[in-house]
């Protein structure tokens, strides 16, 4: 006779009452960003042949943990062919020449998380190929920025975002055909699996 007659998630509640910040969770939000800003410019000068995908990893954490937050997720550092995957099992393997790294941490404080992804040159400078592709990605990322605007689906701006990912794609030789044939068929989805917002 004690029990509630339904259950409800209380994210109904508490989705809306997180839409808009006060200056207090401002601060705290904040406080994270703060945190990871300054464990990625910890590793900096990790990144470099011979360092480990485990050293770099364990810098962010302690790092993160030292500006007043802890790590939001498993802090991923990915070389070589495991910097491909989607959240693969945490490894070891050694930086090499010509490779790339992806970073991709979060710091937690109090409940509000910042989350960041990188993608740095293991050299210090990008390959041909890599700036090629690195631009196709930022003006992606610039494209989706400046396609948001009250009223505006997610769709579109997952479809406008996409087609300049496509374009890119076709400009390296790894799609061929019309951008709109390759969008309408998901050809794009091994390579942009998640997309715009993890949609």
């Amino acid at each position: 006779g004690f029990f509630p007659a339904s259950l409800h998630h209380s994210s109904a509640i508490l989705e809306d009452m997180r839409l808009s910040k006060d200056e207090h969770e401002l601060r705290l939000i904040e406080t994270a960003s703060t945190a990871i800003n300054e464990a990625l410019r910890a590793i900096v000068p990790l990144v470099r042949i011979g360092s480990s995908e485990r050293q770099i990893r364990e810098v962010i954490n302690y790092s993160i943990r030292m500006f007043g937050a802890r790590p939001a997720f498993d802090t991923m550092v990915l070389t070589g062919p495991s910097a491909v995957e989607i959240h693969p099992a945490p490894r070891n393997r050694v930086l090499k020449k010509d490779e790339l790294v992806l970073i991709d941490c979060g710091a937690e404080h109090e409940m509000y998380s910042c989350d960041i992804t990188r993608m740095l040159p293991v050299s210090g400078v990008f390959t041909a190929l890599q700036r090629t592709l690195y631009q196709t990605v930022l003006d992606a990322q610039f494209i989706a920025m400046s396609s948001i605007k009250e009223g505006v689906t997610l769709e579109s701006v997952h479809r406008n975002t996409t087609y300049r990912l496509i374009e890119g794609l076709i400009e390296v030789k790894v799609l061929k055909g019309s951008v709109k044939k390759l969008y309408d068929t998901k050809a794009y989805r091994p390579y942009f699996p998640h997309g715009v917002s993890h949609t």
